[in-house]
Formats: C-alpha cells, sequence, structure tokens
C-alpha cells in the first residue's frame, strides 16, 4: 500500500469533501484556452525560462484537453513545486498516486535524475525529487537532496520547509521546529506555507500548534476556499475547541454551499455542543444533499413498534407520527451489526422545519438517540439515513411517544 502524506488530506478524500483534483487546489479552467495552440510547447518554453506560473497555466490548459494524461499531471507538479504552490503540488501528487495506486511510476524519478546529471548544480531536479520522495514518506531518500539544495541555495524555503516536515515525521520536534522558524524568516508571506506546517502538526497530533499555524495563514490573506476552514475547524474540534470548529464549517459551508460532508461536519460539531436543535438544521441539510433513494412509509408509525431497515448509500427513510403538543418522542435507531452509522431528523408538522438531530448518541457510538418533547400537534416527520460514508448495513428504529 502507497504510504503518503498528510492523513488529513487523505480523511477529506475519503469523507469525498474534495475530488482528487481539487478545484480550488489548480488554476481553474483557463477561460482563453485555445485547442488550436501548443499549450505544451509553450509551458516548456515557460519553464526553461524559470517562469513556473506561466508554466502551471500553460499546463493547466493542456489538461483541459487531455486530462488524462498521466506526463501532464506529472509536468504540471514540477510546476507547482518549483512555483511554490504547495497546496496545489500536493494535489497534482494526489493525482499521480490515483494515475498509479501502488507507486508512483519511475518515469518521474527518471526525469528529475536525468535534470540533475544534466546539471549537478541546478536545483530544480534536487527539490523536485525531493517533494515526491517527501510526499511518499521516503524521508531517509529526501534528506540527501534538503542537503544539495541547501548546498546551492542556503536560503532555499522549500529545503527547509520539506526537512521540517520530514523531521517531524520521523520522531526529531526540535529540529522540525528550527526548519519551520527557518522557512517563515525567509518567507512570511505565504499563506500556503503556514497550511503545510499546520497539517504537519496535525498530523502529529499536536493540534493547538496546527491551529496556530493555520490561523496566521489565513489572517495572511483569507482564503475563499473552504478547505482551509475545514482543515482547521477539524483540529479545533480535536483539541475540545468546539465552538472555533463551529464557526470555520459555517465560514466553510457558505462557500461549499453543495458539500454534504461540510454540513453532516457541522451538525456533528453542535451536536458535541449539547444543541441538537441547531444541529438538526445543518443534518437535514446534510440529508437532501445526499438523498439518491428515498424511501417513504405512508402509514403512520404506531407508538412503540420498531423496524429493522438496511441503510445504503443515499436512501433515505421517512416516517411519520403522530402527536399531541408537548409529548416527548422517544426515537433509537441502532446498527444491528455494530457497523451501520445512523442518523436521524425530525422535521415538524409543516414537513419542512427541522427541530432536532442526532448522529451519534455518545462521543464512542455511532447509534443515534432522541429523547425531545415536541411542541405542537400534528403530523411529524422522522427521518433516518447513513452518516459517515461507507457505513452501510441494517439498522433496528423504534419510535414511541409518551409523557416525561
Amino acid at each position: 500500500m502507497l504510504n503518503a502524506r498528510f492523513q488529513r488530506w487523505g480523511l477529506l478524500l475519503l469523507a469525498g469533501l474534495i475530488m482528487a483534483t481539487p478545484a480550488w487546489a489548480q488554476p481553474g479552467a483557463q477561460p482563453d484556452c485555445d485547442p488550436n495552440l501548443d499549450y505544451v510547447f509553450l509551458a516548456e518554453a515557460s519553464f526553461a525560462e524559470f517562469d513556473y506560473p506561466a508554466a502551471v497555466a500553460f499546463y493547466t490548459c493542456a489538461l483541459e484537453f487531455d486530462p488524462d494524461n498521466y506526463d501532464l499531471n506529472a509536468l504540471r507538479l514540477d510546476a507547482q513545486v518549483l512555483a511554490e504552490n504547495y497546496v496545489n503540488a500536493f494535489s497534482d501528487a494526489v493525482v499521480l498516486r490515483d494515475f498509479a495506486p501502488s507507486e508512483i511510476t519511475d518515469a518521474t524519478f527518471d526525469r528529475y535524475d536525468a535534470l540533475i546529471a544534466e546539471d549537478p548544480d541546478d536545483i530544480r531536479g534536487y527539490a523536485l525529487r525531493a517533494f515526491l520522495n517527501w510526499y511518499l514518506a521516503n524521508d531517509d531518500l529526501a534528506f540527501p537532496d534538503y542537503a544539495e539544495m541547501l548546498r546551492i541555495d542556503p536560503e532555499s524555503v522549500l529545503a527547509y520547509l520539506l526537512r521540517g516536515s520530514s523531521y517531524a515525521y520521523t520522531g526529531f520536534p526540535e529540529d522540525a521546529e528550527a526548519d519551520f522558524a527557518t522557512t517563515l524568516e525567509l518567507d512570511a508571506t505565504n499563506p500556503e506555507i503556514y497550511w503545510f506546517i499546520g497539517i504537519t502538526y496535525g498530523d502529529n497530533a499536536d493540534y493547538v500548534s496546527a491551529d496556530r499555524l493555520m490561523s496566521e495563514g489565513i489572517a495572511l490573506n483569507p482564503p475563499d476556499v473552504f478547505e482551509y476552514y475545514a482543515d482547521r475547524a477539524f483540529y479545533r474540534r480535536e483539541y475540545g475547541n468546539i465552538m472555533g470548529a463551529i464557526e470555520d464549517l459555517t465560514q466553510a459551508v457558505g462557500i461549499a454551499q453543495d458539500s454534504a460532508d461540510l454540513f453532516l461536519d457541522l451538525g456533528m460539531a453542535y451536536e458535541l455542543k449539547g444543541r441538537p436543535d441547531i444541529a438538526a438544521g445543518s443534518f437535514y441539510r446534510y440529508t437532501q444533499l445526499i438523498e439518491t433513494d428515498p424511501i417513504t412509509f405512508f402509514e403512520p408509525f404506531t407508538s412503540g413498534d420498531d423496524m429493522t431497515i438496511t441503510l445504503e448509500e443515499g436512501r433515505v427513510f421517512y416516517f411519520e407520527i403522530e402527536m399531541r403538543a408537548q409529548q416527548t418522542l422517544d426515537i433509537t435507531a441502532t446498527s444491528v451489526d455494530g457497523f451501520a452509522d445512523p442518523l436521524v431528523v425530525v422535521l415538524g408538522p409543516d414537513g419542512q422545519t427541522p427541530l432536532v438531530g442526532n448522529d451519534n448518541r455518545e462521543p464512542d457510538s455511532t447509534n443515534s438517540l432522541i429523547i425531545e418533547p415536541m411542541p405542537y400537534e400534528g403530523t411529524y416527520t422522522v427521518i433516518v439515513t447513513h452518516g459517515s460514508g461507507g457505513a452501510f448495513g441494517d439498522v433496528a428504529v423504534f419510535i414511541n411517544v409518551g409523557f416525561g
């Protein structure tokens, strides 16, 4: 199995929050990309002239017309690294990994080796090879290239940044701190450097430092991409800053209004804060975004009955229950095999207003539990679906109505 860096990024990929080539991490489709132009030639010429941002733009145009070309993706990775677009470079490394799931092909390393052989004093070959070995967690192979980079350029920001990260991952936190400090002395204006260092800290369970670094980067240039806020929210939640996580996730869903998993995360944050009423709105939006297979039971659910349902991806169940004002609604949704992750939302008698929601009844449980008095007389809608992606299976649903 490929060993690759940045666990948090991997979590985002698994959760479906970003695609293999996230649009925010690339220059985007160029509005003036002309199919009659040779963008590969233009990119190579820009690269040779050390104009790496232009090379990135030209390779992006070339990929618009040939998106599955491994070599073009690899070449854009090179330009991203040298343009100091570290987040973008990491994204392109993910693309290369997806092209070759078990390993990134030797051809990429062969190109770097050839660049070094052609001119041993050209820092680019060492920098590119170091970045890819860093990404693959081949730190022993990367350290010699860091040394070569610093031999050629004693103020190489990328060398200190990557070496600091390698030190952190290999258990030398003091050396990592020193290299990160030097990195920021050399360049304190690039928000992506703060993101990169923050993710490294987060991967090594130093969530407070991750929050601090990412906050400094966001303060430099507040991004209009949700991943920065989603990453920081993750770390804030991990060390107990739930309100900070809620603020970040609120910012994130304002940017990515169709991201189901962001709404799920926001609902879970409100749940941790003890506000199932506010969580309900986010959970309900989540169900709307994932729904592909709605199943409605038109006969009202009888109080005290139970039913076993099967959760599958995109499947959303709708039940109705008659209640009088101030009666207590008691709902449990329990995984039969311990694997499924049910989520429950209750809508008011208008069928539109989310009143209460629950994903995890306890921090160490994926089952759902709601025991709440309902304010009005009428027919309430109980929605049951799955939480995190992949946690499907049979769920026992029990609904009871009573007083007190």
